[in-house]
C-alpha cells in the first residue's frame, strides 16, 4: 500500500486474507518507509516473502 503520493515514498506490506464467513481482511504487517525505486530490490523482496509466508489466525 502507497499513502503519501508525490511526497514520502513509505509502504505498507500487507497480506490480503478471508476469514471463514468469507469476511476480505487485509493484514498491515511491516512498513518500509522511503522507498527510493519503482523496482523492489531484494531487501524488499525478502519482506513481502516474510509476510506472506505467515498464517495469521483471525
Amino acid at each position: 500500500m502507497k499513502f503519501f503520493k508525490g511526497q514520502e515514498n513509505d509502504r505498507i506490506y500487507c497480506k490480503e486474507v478471508h476469514s471463514a464467513e468469507g469476511t476480505f481482511i487485509v493484514v498491515a504487517a511491516i512498513l518500509y518507509e522511503k522507498k527510493k525505486t519503482q523496482e523492489l530490490n531484494q531487501e524488499q523482496i525478502n519482506l513481502v516473502e516474510k509476510v506472506g509466508g505467515f498464517n495469521y489466525e483471525i
